[in-house]
């Protein structure tokens, strides 16, 4: 008989691996849902420990491979699961200071850590394809379009070169997202394994500016180096960029209309895109020139 958390694990693996296939139905709000399918598995490996968590992330491959292929659940593992797996697992780390008080492992490095799996996801993915990397972005373009009922246009095909670094920053930050908020239900519902660590004061490893600024120099390199490099710009930048998110929280904080003020740049950075390298500059700054106050509210 099975006990309550590989339950709870087994009814994790298969929520998952049904929001994941929401992506074949090629409706938009099932897209979205599809986004959400790391939240179960967060939930029982936030909640429950790695051990369940890892029970969940193996039932819903073997459920996805049952009902798709099995190339299928191994893009499920790569994307959604693995990162996962090393969130809860570092997130769950503690030791205790020598005041007695526990300290949780950061989750500066938890970021940094998800940004170098990113970047070795990339390497592989290029490693792959070779030269044909944008021809393999237009297909996947294309096969997304179909998916959704819609068209290529000519913009989406001039970014075919950022897709991989696009894609893999994308599934890192729906990784972080999922966490979140599959943390706050927890803390909630008063089930926490470790308290939520609070957004205005994460700062990221030293180490992590050096990467951002070694890809934007192989990016002006020709060939498949640059093609490495101005895709793992694009997965360099999502850490500062939140950091960039962090450091305005903080800063905003006794301004007036700070929330219609947050609101325009969250809008405005989903719409147009480019306000997201000033704020993620304003991360790389803060890393060097601290622009938050501890006792920021």
């Amino acid at each position: 008989m099975m006990n309550r958390a590989s339950l709870f694990a087994l009814a994790g693996g298969i929520a998952s691996a049904l929001l994941y296939l929401m992506i074949s139905t090629g409706s938009p709000g099932a897209l979205v849902l599809a986004y959400f399918s790391q939240m179960p598995l967060f939930l029982v490996g936030l909640g429950l420990g790695l051990a369940p968590a890892a029970i969940a992330c193996g039932v819903a491959m073997v459920s996805l491979a049952a009902a798709t292929e099995f190339a299928t659940a191994g893009l499920f593992l790569l994307l959604t699961g693995l990162p996962v797996l090393y969130v809860v697992r570092q997130a769950l780390l503690s030791r205790q200071r020598a005041d007695g008080a526990v300290e949780w492992y950061p989750s500066g490095l938890m970021l940094g850590g998800l940004t170098l799996y990113g970047l070795a996801l990339l390497a592989a993915v290029i490693a792959y394809y070779g030269g044909a990397v944008e021809e393999a972005s237009l297909r996947y373009l294309m096969r997304f379009a179909e998916i959704s009922g819609g068209k290529l246009s000519p913009q989406a095909e001039a970014l075919a070169r950022f897709i991989p670094g696009t894609v893999l920053a994308s599934a890192l930050l729906m990784t972080v997202v999922n966490g979140a908020l599959a943390q706050g239900a927890l803390v909630r519902m008063g089930h926490p394994r470790r308290p939520s660590p609070i957004w205005r004061e994460v700062r990221l490893p030293r180490w992590l500016a050096p990467v951002l600024a070694i890809a934007v120099v192989a990016a002006l390199v020709p060939g498949e180096i640059g093609t490495y490099g101005i895709n793992a710009a694009v997965i360099s930048t999502l850490p500062f960029m939140l950091v960039g998110l962090a450091v305005l929280h903080a800063v905003s904080s006794r301004w007036p209309a700070r929330g219609l003020a947050l609101g325009l740049v969250y809008a405005t950075t989903v719409i147009l895109g480019w306000p997201a390298i000033v704020v993620a500059a304003l991360g790389v700054i803060d890393q060097w020139i601290p622009l938050r106050r501890p006792q920021a509210a």
